[in-house]
């Protein structure tokens, strides 16, 4: 399952220059993962420590269908809880930002 438009965590990517390519299906849309790589094509993949806390198992899994992707553990609380969380969050993204070294181009994320 991925987040597509309509939810919080798009918002999110797309306030923080992200964007999802999954943003055109609504809600939360079910992945087949073995159509990943060939029908979405994202530069990055990030992989979110709630509602489920990916590990480096599901990092190798999912890697095997986007061999280019870029792979990235990140903090779900920033891409998903609203409230007094967003004051922190904006900092979080600028540092996912550096540590990637996106400048100041939109990066494809799935």
């Amino acid at each position: 399952m991925v987040a597509g438009s309509g939810t919080f965590i798009d918002q999110m990517l797309q306030l923080n220059r992200f964007e999802n390519c999954f943003g055109h299906q609504n809600r939360y849309p079910e992945l087949d993962l073995a159509h990943l790589e060939k029908e979405h094509d994202p530069e990055l993949v990030f992989l979110s420590s709630e509602p489920y806390p990916f590990k480096d198992e599901d990092a190798f899994e999912i890697g095997r269908f986007t061999h280019h992707a870029k792979t990235v553990f990140v903090d779900g609380e920033m891409f998903s809880w609203f409230g007094t969380r967003l004051y922190q969050s904006f900092g979080y993204f600028m540092h996912l930002h550096e540590r990637l070294k996106a400048h100041s181009k939109k990066e494809k994320v799935g």
